[in-house]
C-alpha cells in the first residue's frame, strides 16, 4: 500500500518526471486508497492525503518532516470571514472616514 501511495505521490508532485500513473490516475489511486484503508493507515498520513498535501505527503513517507502551515479550510474560512468583514464594514467606517477627514482638513 505504501508503495501505492508513493508512486501515486509522485506522479502528482512531480508530473514531469517518469512515472507509473498519469495524474488523473494516480489522483483516483489516493483517493480510493484513502476511502479503501483510511482506518489502518498512519493518522499523519491520512490526515495529508484528506486535505490533498501531496507533497506533505510524499516528505512524510520519505522519512522527512513537513512544515506545518495552515490548512486549507482554515484559510478557506479567513478568506470568507475578510470578505464578510470588508463588505459589512464600509457602511460603519464611512461616517468615521468622514470626521477624520473633516477635522484634518481644519
Amino acid at each position: 500500500m505504501i508503495e501505492d501511495i508513493k508512486e501515486s505521490l509522485k506522479s502528482v508532485v512531480h508530473p514531469s518526471e517518469e512515472s507509473r500513473f498519469d495524474l488523473k490516475t494516480a489522483l483516483r489511486n489516493l483517493d480510493e486508497i484513502v476511502i479503501q484503508e483510511g482506518t489502518q493507515m498512519d493518522a499523519k498520513l491520512r490526515h495529508f492525503l484528506n486535505n490533498r498535501s501531496y507533497e506533505k505527503a510524499l516528505l512524510w513517507i520519505e522519512g522527512g518532516e513537513p512544515e506545518k502551515g495552515v490548512c486549507q479550510k482554515r484559510i478557506r474560512k479567513k478568506v470568507v470571514y475578510s470578505q464578510k468583514l470588508q463588505i459589512h464594514s464600509v457602511p460603519i467606517l464611512l461616517p468615521f472616514l468622514i470626521l477624520m477627514i473633516y477635522l484634518h482638513c481644519d
